[in-house]
């Protein structure tokens, strides 16, 4: 279930904080060499939705924001990250929230890094409402030396 973050708002930065240095940190921030907490805004002034998914048994097990530039009706820069890999009640939420947004708003677009374990989903999402995939080679490099490509995702309604 989505709720506001800020109602979690320590449980997230402590369970960023124990993610700090991981792989996922850096497929989540697009950088591999700086890992950051997530700032979780007391108000919500700027287009800025923040969510702590939580099971339930209300532990926060994920995280994600997106912004609506209301002006342009459109819904992007996208955040997720799991804390609990692999889990279901993630994966619903987030394709429960991302089709509400697809049919309120004019365009949703999100970018990611390959080798993010949710890119087969974001694939069948994006082709299920007709939406393109562009596919940018080589854009991020990891700890390791290793090359990423990078995807923007687009859907615009009809």
């Amino acid at each position: 279930m989505l709720v506001p973050a800020l109602a979690y708002k320590a449980e997230i930065e402590e369970l960023f904080a124990k993610n700090m240095y991981s792989e996922e940190m850096g497929l989540y921030s697009e950088n591999f060499y700086n890992n950051w907490i997530p700032t979780i805004h007391n108000e919500c002034t700027d287009g800025s939705f923040e969510y702590a998914i939580v099971d339930s048994k209300k532990n926060v097990i994920g995280y994600f924001k997106h912004n609506i530039d209301f002006c342009n009706d459109c819904v992007q820069n996208f955040g997720l990250y799991s804390f609990c890999k692999g889990s279901y009640t993630i994966g619903k939420d987030i394709y429960a929230e991302m089709t509400k947004l697809i049919k309120r708003h004019h365009r949703i677009g999100w970018r990611m890094i390959g080798g993010n374990p949710v890119q087969r989903s974001y694939d069948k999402f994006c082709q299920k409402y007709g939406g393109r995939k562009i596919e940018l080679c080589d854009t991020v490099k990891d700890k390791n030396g290793k090359y990423h490509n990078a995807y923007i995702y687009e859907i615009i309604k009809d």
